[in-house]
Parts: C-alpha cells; structure tokens; sequence
C-alpha cells in the first residue's frame, strides 16, 4: 500500500493511543509526531523515514516517554520492519552524538525532530580570535563594494559584495559556515547557493523581510556573520528578528566580533538603523543555503 493509504491508518493508531492528550513540547505528542513527519515529507526524505518521523517516539527513551506500552511488533506490522527499524535505533541513540555519526537517516531525523519544536535559530560566538578578526574587518573594509539600489525601496539602498573564494579569509568562512552546518546536521538537508557581503553606515533603514526561497519554515537556512573588529553598543545595528505572530522583537542580535547567527530564513528580520555619531561601516557576511531535495 502506498504511504497515502497508509495514513489513514497511522493517524488513526496515534488518536486511539490517546496521543493527542499527552503533552509535548508547544503542543502535544499528536502534533509532534505529525509536525515532524511533514517536516520530513517537506525535503523529500524516504517514505521510510518520513513513516519514522511520526512514529519517532513512541516507544519512549529518557528524553520524553508517553508510556504507550506498545510492542515492537505491533508497530512493525503497522508501519513497517524498516521504518520501525529507524525508530528503534532513535529511541535507543545518544542524541547529543547523532551528528557526529555516519548515519545520515537518524542524523535528519533527529533534525526534524529538533525543527517542528522550535524554529532554527543559533548564536555562535568566539569563532575566530582577535587578531583574525582585525584582518577580517579591514579585508572587508578595503573591498571593491558594490551600490545596491535595486531592493524595493530607496531605504533599503545598501553596498553589496560577492564572495568569489580567491582570498584565504574568504575560503576560512566557507569552511566556517559549512562546519556550522555539519555541527547541526544541517548539510544532509541544505545546500550552499549564495555567499555575499553587504554593508551600511548611517542612514541606512532597513526593512523586515524573509529571505529569497522562503515561503514557509524550513526552507532555507541563513548563516550571517558579524565582521567588524569592534562595536561599540551604543552604535545601534543590532539584528532584529520579529516574532511574527506576535508581532514583536523577538531576538536582538548585536554585530559582536567573531559572532554568527544561524537562523531560520523564514524569520522576519531586519538591522537597527545605526545612531548618528557612528562613523563605522557596519558589514555582515551571509551565507545562505536552500533545500538539497527542492
């Protein structure tokens, strides 16, 4: 039977397990499970693994336990010897290790699992010492900058740089960002599509905005790193990212040295218009990665 088919009755099982009264997370285990099977379903996974995603937690493990007391026949004949195969290696796994592992199913199951819990967003700091990032900020400063005036409103206008990976700093930050993406298990879904500099000094007012290819969540993934040497708070420039829902400043990010933010591309954001008396280009470094399977 195909996984349509089989859905009926997946859903069905986890409703009679009273799944949908058992709190999980933001929600309950109901949601849970369904919301990191779409999520799988979205990249374009196995049916296998899709199938595994909503039946990741049902046996229990240390990290979260519905006491079902479902057997592991019952769930094979349900969903199947290799989809319940996954599930049985992920509740019996150490999750903090799986991206270290070899195993690229539980290493972007584990993701799924993570992502329909809380939207991806990642500070990182101290990624690089105080002498590299003086040689960043001035590599950066002393570019061939690019004028911008094409984004949809004169207050967007901004200096813009493509990274072509010919200088060695440029190479370190490809190898920075995709080690960032290893770290998390990002780079069995995504794939690097764009790599650019952008900058702005005061005047500059940007606007909220998602970014290109980013029509829902988990989609497209942004790394952006900070590249001055310094910053003095009182600068302003921080990195908004809204709550959308909400409609409110969920996260302000300050461009600290040696400092990356990985964040879901479906986040609203936007830079805080710097103060007046700051006389600094303001630079960011943005990686941005899109679905391997679109």
């Amino acid at each position: 039977m195909s996984l349509t088919n089989n859905y009926k009755n997946y859903i069905n099982f986890l409703y009679d397990k009273n799944c949908h009264n058992i709190k999980h997370s933001h929600s309950n285990f109901f949601n849970h499970s369904v919301g990191t099977f779409n999520i799988l379903k979205k990249w374009k996974q196995s049916e296998d693994l899709c199938v595994a995603g909503m039946f990741h937690n049902i046996y229990g493990n240390k990290y979260f336990n519905p006491n079902l007391n479902v057997s592991r026949d019952e769930i094979i004949k349900l969903i199947g010897k290799t989809a319940e195969n996954l599930v049985f290696k992920y509740s019996n796994c150490e999750r903090d290790n799986i991206n270290n592992s070899d195993d690229s199913e539980l290493i972007i199951l584990n993701l799924a699992n993570s992502l329909d819990q809380k939207k991806l967003f990642i500070v990182e700091d101290n990624l690089y010492d105080s002498v590299s990032s003086e040689n960043v900020s001035n590599y950066f400063k002393n570019l061939d900058w690019t004028y911008d005036g094409k984004n949809s409103t004169i207050k967007s206008l901004k200096w813009n740089y493509n990274l072509n990976y010919k200088h060695s700093i440029e190479q370190n930050f490809l190898t920075i960002s995709e080690k960032l993406l290893k770290n998390y298990g990002l780079n069995k879904v995504f794939k690097l599509v764009k790599a650019y500099a952008s900058a702005n000094t005061y005047g500059f007012f940007g606007e909220y905005h998602i970014d290109e290819g980013a029509k829902e969540y988990n989609e497209i993934v942004t790394i952006m790193f900070y590249l001055n040497d310094n910053w003095n708070f009182d600068y302003g420039g921080e990195t908004f990212f809204l709550n959308y829902e909400r409609n409110e400043i969920e996260h302000a990010i300050t461009p600290k040295p040696a400092r990356a933010v990985i964040f879901d591309g479906f986040i609203y954001h936007s830079p805080r218009p710097l103060n007046k008396f700051c006389n600094e280009l303001r630079m960011v470094l943005t990686f941005k990665y899109e679905l391997i399977n679109k």
